[in-house]
């Protein structure tokens, strides 16, 4: 009677750590050009979050506890255009 409960529980159990382990949903570079893509992000189904890592030139890394979607955008600056704003420009 005990076992199938335990067996239960163990599932739930892997299925809450493979979803709840922080997956990679994209980034930005260290020191990006000045056009082109500056970052890429995925959509997550969950909770998306930003970590910064410890080294000057690596960039930001997006991160999802959750699921993450195929659907991609990238924000950077067009090539030909004099601005400093970034916008969603399509991925190459």
């Amino acid at each position: 009677m005990k076992k199938p409960l335990i067996v239960i529980i163990i599932i739930i159990a892997v299925a809450l750590t493979i979803f709840l382990y922080p997956k990679d949903a994209g980034g930005t570079c260290g020191w990006c050009p000045a056009t082109g893509v500056h970052k890429i992000e995925y959509n997550c189904i969950g909770f998306k979050y930003e970590y910064n890592p410890q080294c000057p030139d690596c960039g930001i890394e997006i991160k999802c506890i959750g699921i993450v979607t195929g659907q991609k955008k990238c924000y950077g600056i067009p090539e030909g255009f004099n601005t400093t704003e970034e916008v969603e420009i399509p991925c190459k």
